[in-house]
């Protein structure tokens, strides 16, 4: 079969690097690395556990400050994204079609994401639903979807090359 057909049927991982942070009035916030810098400390991270790990030290929980969460997401092939789209046309009260921006981003967001390892406090997987994407934090959710549209629409050289 064509190559052409295959490439919907995959699935990409997704990594994001972050850290929990408590600001100055004591609110928590998630802080989101970029790829780089986040595979940066997360070495440096894993190299000092390990050190201390060959020491035979005690590990505490403010050793490992940046954290991963790995995601899985599946291609959209042309027919589920006009699903997506059809679902999102209203009309604008000219009579003009138009299409819901947020309702769009959200249905591809909750079509595309199929898995990911979140863990509850009892260390049970999290299933990935509409409503758990729904209590994730907007800038996990943002950078989330920004690294699965660089990774599936390829870098300008990427596609330069072929």
């Amino acid at each position: 079969m064509s190559s052409l057909f295959g490439s919907t049927s995959q699935t990409v991982e997704i990594k994001l690097y972050y850290r929990n942070i408590v600001t100055s009035s004591g609110v928590s916030k998630i802080s989101i690395l970029s790829d780089k810098e986040g595979k940066i400390q997360f070495q440096q991270q894993e190299d000092f556990i390990k050190k201390k790990q060959e020491k035979q030290e005690e590990i505490k929980a403010t050793d490992r400050p940046i954290e991963v969460l790995t995601t899985m997401w599946k291609v959209l092939s042309w027919g589920d994204q006009n699903k997506i789209t059809k679902r999102c046309e209203r009309y604008t009260p000219e009579g003009l079609q138009d299409i819901d921006y947020f309702k769009f981003r959200d249905l591809r967001i909750k079509s595309c994401l199929t898995g990911w390892d979140i863990k509850d406090a009892k260390g049970s997987a999290v299933p990935v639903t509409p409503e758990t994407i729904d209590m994730l934090p907007s800038d996990v959710v943002f950078s989330l979807v920004s690294r699965y549209d660089t990774v599936t629409e390829g870098s300008q050289d990427e596609q330069e090359k072929n």
